[in-house]
């Protein structure tokens, strides 16, 4: 009986994450080709090029750690939150990998 209220329960926790994840929209993954203050252009995974809207209220984010659009380079993984904004796509929010922790000096 507790192996099966475990299993509901782990159930319940992944479908409701899954669920509440940035209100529904897409989310595209891939390598930054170009970056600037009001575009950025990702090389998705898929081998496609897609073209984003920046706005003022986009957030840059890497891992936890809130960063900016000057923080990108070329060829950086991201994963962009996406939301229609007439007929073009805005990124709501750009997630940059966390940053790799230093090495201590020999």
């Amino acid at each position: 009986m507790k192996r099966i209220a475990c299993l509901v329960f782990a159930f319940f926790v992944a479908v409701t994450s899954l669920l509440s994840a940035h209100g529904g929209e897409p989310h595209v993954r891939g390598n930054v080709v170009s970056a600037t203050d009001t575009a950025l252009v990702v090389k998705t995974t898929a081998g496609a090029t897609q073209t984003f809207m920046i706005a003022a209220s986009t957030k840059v984010m890497r891992g936890k750690t809130k960063s900016t659009l000057q923080d990108m380079k070329v060829g950086d993984r991201v994963v962009v939150h996406v939301m229609k904004h007439g007929d073009q796509l805005m990124a709501e929010e750009i997630d940059l990998p966390a940053a790799a922790p230093k090495k201590a000096a020999k």
